[in-house]
């Protein structure tokens, strides 16, 4: 079985995740905490998403691959020990008939941080291929911030699923780094 990845957020309310802009008027708490990630790099949240025409905090943002690899990687480079980190494995067929986009960043960002019609490529749940490794750009990412003594983005350059839909998480169990 095929699946996508999000990771369980520590407050969490019901059984399907709800993206920002929705969640800004429900969860004012959590929403400021979900936005604070984003501290120095606001206007990711402004930016539209060419080819589901919306903004990326209108869609529920889930890994390509699973945080097993991502964050064993990590920690096989001592950046700590990710105990504590969980997730869903959300089963592809879950997402089938939503708008689905694969987010793909560029290498440098682009002025204003904007997003092109080549950074995102349709998704097809009946030919999604789930990736087993990092993809070259995340491992040179974290080798970078390694050997500059930086704390990496652990999702950076690994390519996104966006959803712009309800996805249920419901019944689906939590899983831990081995």
């Amino acid at each position: 079985m095929t699946f996508i990845y999000h990771l369980v957020p520590q407050k969490m309310y019901g059984d399907e995740p709800i993206p920002l802009n929705q969640m800004e008027n429900i969860f004012p708490d959590i929403y400021q905490d979900q936005v604070s990630k984003y501290k120095g790099r606001e206007k990711i949240l402004k930016r539209s998403i060419p080819k589901i025409d919306c903004l990326w905090n209108d869609v529920l943002h889930f890994s390509s691959i699973s945080p097993q690899i991502i964050f064993s990687r990590l920690r096989d480079l001592e950046f700590g020990s990710f105990a504590n980190i969980k997730w869903f494995e959300i089963p592809i067929d879950t997402v089938k008939n939503l708008p689905v986009v694969i987010y793909y960043a560029p290498q440098v960002p682009r002025d204003n941080f904007l997003l092109t019609v080549d950074d995102i490529r349709t998704f097809d749940a009946n030919v999604w291929q789930e990736p087993r490794i990092l993809t070259t750009e995340t491992e040179q990412y974290f080798l970078n911030c390694k050997n500059e003594g930086k704390s990496p983005l652990a999702f950076q350059f690994v390519p996104h699923v966006l959803v712009k839909g309800r996805v249920s998480i419901k019944d689906l169990p939590e899983i831990s780094l081995k």
